[in-house]
């Protein structure tokens, strides 16, 4: 593993502290087990728009997300790979000579070369594969010292941007706002989310804001005969969708076979699969920001139907394998919004 500088953690999205369920299966699998000292469990997700006022919640049907800081995570994912044998090399330099890559100025011998590099893969450019950028919005965050007061991670909704609020450790929440640019500030809150703020207005700022962008990007190739590229430098969704760290652990474990068998192109069949879900839901959450008058429709629906919106949940946030569900569930939430004798479909969580 090669990293500029000892302990860096690399902030690509403003969110990005929240852990679906498929992705806590993943970083158990990997032996990770956080303490609940420095984590929190939620249980679902609850949207809220704030004009008119209407909340839509559901809950996972099976086990619950995390919520983690992302530089505990790192450092549990760090301890782990060291337990693991994985050899370090902090502050290498990575420069390419043509067709060759060197590590502090000596050719890279490697089987395979594995790009977990962000946003802007220096070595996904190397490779000679390109990123289409297909959105990019802007967002701060910041954490703040109380306790949570729900189990569940809530997402504002309003006409310039949402925020993002997720449980992170006992005492602990993070809070997100992403908007397109020039962006919705932190300082914004009280204007555009008046119950929030409220909540917020005596609780500890506990570090300073950051800023980043999150992009929409689509990558066509992601595997080589030597190179696989994973996570964010792989294609990375908007960070609405809650899915980059799980996305990324998702590509980790798939990818774990296909290096041990020497058939990288099967990492590239299964990381479409993988991707193709957390790319939908992205997509449908970006239409609904868009579009108001479609927004109210959807969370208005989503409120007297909670088995739809339970449904689309447990499909996105445990990569169910079968996309037909989904489809069901989508087709399912139209004819409620549209129709005046609503088609119902078997929409039970049991399969």
């Amino acid at each position: 593993m090669v990293a500029e500088r000892a302990g860096q953690v690399p902030i690509d999205k403003p969110c990005g502290e929240g852990v679906l369920p498929g992705g806590v299966t993943d970083l158990a699998q990997l032996g990770i087990f956080p303490h609940p000292s420095i984590a929190f469990p939620f249980q679902g997700i609850r949207f809220i728009d704030c004009a008119p006022t209407t909340r839509a919640e559901a809950y996972f049907p099976t086990h619950p997300g995390l919520g983690i800081r992302r530089d505990v995570l790192h450092r549990l994912l760090l301890q782990r790979a060291t337990q693991l044998g994985v050899t370090m090399r902090w502050g290498a330099k990575v420069h390419d000579r043509g067709d060759e890559l060197r590590l502090d100025g000596e050719p890279i011998a490697a089987g395979a070369i594995v790009a977990a590099d962000g946003l802007n893969s220096r070595v996904r450019r190397w490779a000679g594969l390109s990123a289409r950028v297909q959105r990019r919005r802007l967002g701060f965050r910041q954490h703040f010292g109380l306790a949570p007061w729900t189990d569940l991670v809530e997402v504002y909704w309003h006409r310039r941007g949402q925020a993002y609020v997720t449980p992170v450790a006992p005492r602990t929440v993070c809070v997100a706002v992403v908007a397109d640019p020039p962006g919705l500030r932190m300082d914004e809150l009280a204007a555009c989310f008046p119950a929030l703020a409220s909540r917020l207005a005596r609780a500890p700022r506990l570090d300073p804001i950051v800023g980043a962008a999150t992009h929409t990007t689509y990558v066509s190739r992601v595997a080589g005969p030597k190179l696989a590229l994973v996570g964010d430098a792989s294609g990375a969704v908007d960070a609405i969708s809650g899915a980059g760290l799980s996305l990324a652990f998702a590509h980790a474990r798939a990818l774990g076979p296909a290096l041990s068998q020497g058939t990288l192109a099967t990492y590239q069949r299964h990381h479409r699969r993988l991707s193709a879900p957390a790319r939908r839901m992205a997509r449908l959450l970006l239409i609904m920001g868009d579009h108001g008058w479609l927004r109210r429709r959807v969370m208005a629906t989503l409120a007297s139907s909670p088995a739809i919106m339970t449904r689309l949940l447990a499909d996105h946030a445990e990569r169910r394998p079968r996309g037909t569900i989904s489809l069901a569930a989508i087709a399912a939430l139209g004819c409620r919004m549209f129709s005046q004798a609503p088609w119902s479909p078997d929409l039970s969580v049991s399969d």
